[in-house]
């Protein structure tokens, strides 16, 4: 599953992406409509004069120059033209806008063009939409076309009617075509799309930076609350959690996260006051069994002395586990202190073996101790002493009948490994208070299960804790032999 980081990106990021890309897309079209637009505008106010000069040049071809000057030269001397007004609308023609114009009366009445060919008019002819532009390809041309219908003469202030002499108008109606040029227009619509793309592709990526420093805002609270959470230990007193720059939505979160860590520690507490209140009440009348037992190994009677004996066993037994379960409680309560000092393990190893050397000669045990003996480290001898004696007896106690248990060094770590035949899914749950494998618990009273459980605490306290497991039929336990002064410094 992705994070909530990269979620909140993607999102972001394609968001931004998808409405400026929309933007874009909706400038770019508005864009071409004005453009294409201004340029009808511009052939539709081109077109009053040009429909003039096209219908005029049509309805003179075939008059005559001299015909034409004759009827000028009968004018008052006030009203005649000049000489450039005087001259025929065919010389004037290729002045202006190229101009393609034909008669519908008589299709065979055409006005040329020298800008296009005879092909090229042919084609424009044949894309003929009245009163409306259109784009058109012609041969390598892009053009846009305004096709105009003239059915009346539009000679401005009627100036041939006023000397008597109106043109022939049987060529009306007359179709006028007025092309533009869009090759160049066309060019600067793609350079300014391109540049709309690339403005696009910018604002994307700060878009998609934008919406990383956002999400990074947004998780940051999150980051803390976790690492709150991680320094969080059941039982000990931390204080509600608070994160300053939470936004409002995570508050919730935040309480009801104070209100179970505070439930929690209150039911860790009293758990810890239940056991240490159950071994208190225990320790004094246990003490004061083992002491009448222990007098009792000295009357005379024999079977009284046997019976008193196994009690006694008994009652150590249950001492001993009174005082596990002690050592247990002051461990999770963090009142059990270290102090550095010099330490040889190998030395360390072997103190803690003879004291058990009696039970392991009774199961035919061999200790194979693989330790430098001028190995010196700094740590609490104490609680390395604590370590060791759990992790052996622990080997002594479930390694099989005529086995060997070995102690040797990896790097900074003392590993105590036997073999065993333990299901290796069940190895974590070797260091849980009062865990045993036998579910019958056929061994009540010589195992309680709670060695392992305050090794693991105790060698928390002098490096990086225990670490237990199983690998090809070898119960391994390591712990680090960590430098307290280094670590302290």
């Amino acid at each position: 599953m992705s994070s909530l980081r990269r979620r909140l990106v993607l999102g972001g990021a394609l968001t931004a992406m998808v409405a400026v890309g929309l933007a874009a897309v909706a400038v770019g079209v508005t864009d071409r409509v004005l453009t294409v637009r201004a340029v009808d505008q511009g052939l539709a106010a081109d077109m009053k004069p040009q429909r003039f000069r096209a219908v005029a040049r049509l309805m003179f071809q075939g008059f005559d120059r001299d015909e034409h000057r004759s009827h000028d030269e009968r004018r008052p001397p006030d009203e005649r033209r000049s000489t450039d007004e005087r001259r025929p609308p065919d010389d004037r023609w290729s002045e202006g806008p190229p101009v393609l114009a034909w008669s519908q009366a008589q299709p065979s009445t055409l006005l040329e063009s020298p800008a296009f060919s005879a092909a090229e008019i042919a084609q424009i002819q044949a894309a003929f939409n009245p009163d409306r532009a259109q784009d058109l390809q012609v041969g390598s041309r892009q053009l846009r076309i305004l096709y105009h219908v003239v059915t009346d003469m539009p000679v401005p202030g009627g100036r041939w009617r006023r000397d008597g002499h109106q043109p022939p108008v049987d060529i009306l109606p007359v179709v006028v075509a007025l092309p533009h040029e869009m090759d160049a227009v066309y060019a600067d619509l793609r350079q300014r799309h391109w540049l709309l793309a690339s403005t696009v592709l910018a604002a994307s990526a700060l878009a998609a930076c934008g919406a990383w420093l956002l999400a990074r805002s947004l998780v940051r609270p999150l980051s803390s609350l976790a690492e709150r959470i991680a320094h969080a230990e059941p039982g000990v007193a931390m204080g509600a959690i608070s994160v300053p720059d939470a936004p409002r939505e995570l508050q919730p979160v935040v309480t009801r996260l104070n209100d179970l860590l505070t439930r929690v520690a209150n039911a860790v507490q009293r758990e810890r006051r239940v056991n240490a209140d159950i071994a208190h009440e225990l320790r004094t009348p246990l003490a004061g069994i083992r002491s009448q037992l222990e007098f009792a190994q000295s009357d005379s009677d024999e079977e009284l002395r046997r019976a008193s004996g196994v009690a006694l066993g008994i009652a150590v037994e249950m001492q001993a586990v009174m005082e596990n379960l002690l050592s247990l409680v002051r461990l999770d309560a963090g009142q059990v202190q270290v102090q550095a000092q010099e330490v040889h393990p190998y030395a360390l190893v072997q103190s803690c073996w003879h004291s058990l050397e009696q039970a392991a000669r009774a199961r035919s045990l061999e200790c194979d101790l693989a330790l430098p003996e001028d190995w010196v480290c700094t740590s609490d001898a104490t609680a390395m002493r604590v370590v060791l004696n759990n992790l052996l007896a622990n080997a002594v106690a479930y390694a099989p009948v005529a086995s060997v248990v070995r102690v040797q060094r990896d790097a900074q770590r003392i590993t105590v490994s036997n073999a065993s035949e333990l299901d290796p899914a069940l190895a974590d749950q070797a260091c849980e208070a009062f865990w045993r494998a036998d579910k019958a618990r056929s061994d009540t009273g010589l195992h309680c299960g709670l060695g392992l459980a305050i090794a693991q605490r105790m060698a928390a306290l002098i490096g990086s804790g225990l670490t237990v497991q199983v690998v090809d039929g070898q119960f391994c336990a390591s712990f680090e032999v960590a430098d307290l002064v280094s670590a302290e410094s």
